[in-house]
């Protein structure tokens, strides 16, 4: 357990993170986080979501997993020109 103080950012209050507990978050600066309050208590979760990019999407592309074609209805407006 560490003591700290909270502080005013702007119009919110802030709290600094020690370096040791973003370690072991496995956080670092820009972070998302999810906050909640849990029996009163303020409680940071990180989201360790990954992260999705085209190219690592177009690498993981087999002949097993490419979906097929599907019928998405008749055509509207202009889309048939």
């Amino acid at each position: 357990m560490m003591k700290s103080k909270i502080r005013k950012w702007g119009n919110s209050l802030a709290v600094r993170i020690p370096s040791v507990f973003a370690h072991e978050m496995k956080v670092e600066e820009g972070a998302s986080i999810h906050m909640m309050i849990e029996d009163g208590a303020l409680v940071l979760r990180p989201d360790h979501r990954e992260e999705w990019n085209l190219c690592t999407l177009i690498e993981g592309m087999t002949d097993e997993n490419i979906p097929g074609e599907w019928e998405t209805g008749s055509p509207e407006g202009r889309e048939s020109w």
